[in-house]
């Protein structure tokens, strides 16, 4: 940034690998002094994994310094996104909770899917967007806010409309994923969110109540917010005070603050795991936390969302095993991840006979499918009848006339 020539549009993407997932009990090299300013964390562990984020943190303050000191800042974009919930579980587990959401990192619960994203510029107003968004719909939404335009057809959406004037999101679907390899899929149309095939019941809970109980309290974050680097450019740069009290009453608008204050009626009692004969469908407006099954009683919505996902699930390409590769290891490139192999090396793989798809034909779905084809057949019909029609008007016209 500090070596940019400002007449020339920059954009800048870092991807912080600390932290990334957890370290489970010792594994996290985490600085002493990043450390100590957790000390309010009880869980050792925990205050290990608190403590990288203390270093991202401070990562972010040094560029938006960075940015104030060029002039930049008030001419950029800044968006700070997560790719994925709470490794809650597992050898490389963060002890994170994603509550009141449910599930952990690998899987297609809303605790692992889910995530918080923010963006701002100076001439933002503050608020909370609840609209459905995806990580593929950046690229476009970034590029029109730039006044820039992309051509071809892409998985992204343009958003900076929604998103400027607080509008509804244009998007209404998201492919969450088609999983051959651990024989999953999850697909969202609306509100309404599919989930089918063999999804481990270990990762299936809500994680994080027990730690709730070892929270020491008192401690205030608002005080490391107000002293961190990004709120002194603001202060002194923009001439921008945070308002902690509007903050407060911002998150209170949340979709999830309510939920996040019911966690303790939360349980794990009773909640639906699909397998390969039947999913679980939810609708997420009104129960983000995925504990109200509706397969059973929305069927016309299941075989709907199966059929959609039946067609992605046959685009799929499939895929094999990954297996270790030795070059990879950073120790071998100064340890820093690069990429380990030349552009023209040939990888070959043996072709993999085609996955079967994770759910059991049912006959409902065959009826609706039988239905869904004769509805279409329909409608081709009469649209073809009447452009006869229509033709053969106006040559019966056109041999009659004088």
């Amino acid at each position: 940034i500090r070596s940019h020539d400002p007449s020339v549009p920059l954009y800048l993407h870092i991807s912080h690998a600390a932290p990334h997932i957890g370290g489970g009990f010792v594994n996290l090299q985490t600085p002493e002094d990043l450390i100590a300013v957790n000390d309010h964390i009880a869980h050792s562990p925990r205050r290990l994994y608190a403590g990288l984020v203390t270093g991202l943190d401070r990562s972010v303050g040094h560029v938006i310094s960075a940015l104030a000191e060029r002039e930049l800042l008030n001419n950029t974009i800044v968006v700070l996104i997560s790719d994925n919930g709470a490794a809650s579980t597992g050898l490389n587990r963060n002890f994170g909770s994603n509550l009141p959401l449910r599930g952990t990192k690998g899987t297609p619960w809303e605790g692992a899917v889910r995530t918080t994203a923010v963006i701002w510029h100076a001439a933002l107003a503050s608020k909370i967007w609840p609209g459905l968004f995806h990580v593929t719909d950046w690229m476009p939404t970034l590029i029109a806010a730039a006044g820039g335009e992309y051509n071809g057809t892409i998985d992204g959406i343009n958003q900076w409309n929604a998103l400027t004037k607080n509008d509804t999101s244009p998007r209404q679907d998201v492919l969450i994923t088609t999983d051959d390899l651990n024989e999953y899929a999850a697909f969202r149309e609306g509100n309404y969110k599919l989930i089918i095939g063999k999804v481990e019941p270990q990762q299936s809970d809500y994680y994080g109540m027990e730690l709730k109980k070892s929270r020491l309290p008192g401690f205030l974050y608002e005080n490391v917010l107000l002293s961190s680097d990004t709120a002194r450019v603001f202060r002194e740069t923009l001439f921008i005070n945070i308002d902690l009290e509007m903050a407060a009453t911002k998150r209170n608008y949340s979709d999830l603050y309510r939920h996040i204050n019911n966690t303790d009626a939360v349980t794990n009692e009773g909640l639906c795991i699909p397998t390969n004969a039947k999913g679980c469908l939810y609708d997420l407006s009104v129960d983000p936390a995925e504990s109200k099954d509706l397969w059973h009683t929305h069927p016309q919505f299941v075989q709907h969302m199966v059929l959609r996902l039946r067609a992605y699930w046959a685009a799929i390409n499939p895929r094999h095993e990954p297996t270790p590769d030795p070059r990879a290891n950073p120790a071998l490139h100064d340890f820093i991840w690069l990429p380990w192999l030349d552009n023209l090396e040939n990888v070959t793989k043996p072709l993999l006979a085609f996955p079967n798809f994770p759910l059991q034909v049912s006959v409902g779905e065959l009826q609706y499918l039988v239905d869904f084809n004769l509805n279409a057949f329909k409608e081709s019909l009469t649209s073809y009848v009447k452009t006869s029609a229509d033709a053969f008007i106006q040559n019966i016209a056109k041999l009659f006339s004088f």
